[in-house]
């Protein structure tokens, strides 16, 4: 009867042992980037590690602005391997590392820049459906607190092609034309999250 005591015991201490280092280390990671709101652009994003020194990193944007007959509809994914190449000691709770980070980019947009006068029929002046392809790599900095939360500064470009025709690119007047872009395009951010 002792060893069976004894048995239950060792395995329920090797259970919570587990369940502690599962809780110690975080390999999940939610995100926002609110920054971006004020190009009427919601982000919110996911990390996942990997190994210890690579992430998988996915940022999912929506973008939505709507005025009288003008509108910009969008979505975009971006994926991402993040490499941490510097990873700092902690110091009063804080810990940091560097790293860099190819990505690929996938956007589909609905755009329209349109007025209407009284008794008129709508003038439109512009409008496109498209979607735009990406990659590059970026270079960033990850600021951790307590190994919970934590801020992330990147900045860094690619190359940038879509689907319009010819014709139709740089004419999208008065809408967002950051997106319809191709060719080098830049590409920065902050974004703050938690792991858990």
């Amino acid at each position: 009867m002792k060893k069976y005591v004894f048995a239950v015991f060792l395995s329920f201490s090797f259970g919570l042992m587990a369940q502690e280092s599962k809780i110690a280390i975080s390999k999940n990671q939610l995100k926002v980037a609110p920054f971006r709101m004020i190009a009427h652009n919601f982000a919110i994003g996911y990390e996942r590690i990997l190994t210890p020194s690579t992430n998988l990193y996915l940022l999912s944007q929506i973008i939505y602005s709507e005025e009288s007959y003008s509108y910009e509809k969008g979505y975009v994914q971006d994926v991402g391997l993040k490499v941490h190449f510097v990873k700092g000691k902690e110091v009063m709770g804080f810990s940091n590392c560097l790293y860099f980070m190819p990505y690929v980019q996938y956007g589909t947009f609905d755009f329209q820049n349109a007025y209407k006068e009284i008794n008129k029929p709508l003038n439109v002046r512009s409008k496109a459906k498209f979607q735009s392809y990406a990659g590059g790599l970026l270079l960033g900095w990850k600021l951790i607190l307590k190994k919970r939360f934590y801020s992330d500064i990147y900045f860094g470009g690619g190359v940038r092609t879509n689907s319009l025709r010819p014709e139709e690119q740089g004419k999208l007047h008065g809408i967002n034309s950051f997106w319809d872009r191709k060719g080098v395009v830049p590409k920065g951010g902050v974004e703050f999250g938690f792991m858990f």
